[in-house]
């Protein structure tokens, strides 16, 4: 299993999760950076499986406003094995997550800061 090979975020796929039932801090603004991309954006319904789409290389990042481990430890790890990127590299509970690929990580996590998203 590895993070895709991509080297941008243009026209790739993009995962993330609502916390809880709402928008995280500065998801808005990082949603119309992609939309500027044309990043195919998909909410999975599970942090774990966010993550996973990362690892095999089936999504180029994936975003989690609020990450708790029980949800998505298991996946960040094998994530991290297959040379995705994450920021940070073992959030703390109810911490922001970004996870890329690494060809991608540079750009994503510029995006990433300048939406208001990696604050929480």
């Amino acid at each position: 299993m590895h993070a895709a090979a991509h080297t941008t975020l243009t026209g790739h796929v993009f995962l993330t999760e609502w916390a809880a039932h709402a928008h995280w801090p500065g998801m808005d603004a990082l949603l119309a950076e992609l939309a500027d991309r044309h990043c195919t954006v998909r909410v999975m319904g599970s942090t774990a499986l966010s993550l996973a789409q990362v690892a095999a290389g089936r999504a180029t990042a994936a975003a989690i406003g609020s990450f708790h481990a029980v949800d998505g430890l298991p996946a960040l790890l094998i994530a991290r094995e297959a040379g995705a990127v994450a920021l940070p590299e073992l959030p703390s509970h109810n911490q922001p997550l970004l996870l890329v690929a690494p060809g991608a990580a540079e750009e994503t996590a510029r995006l990433w800061r300048s939406s208001g998203a990696a604050a929480g």
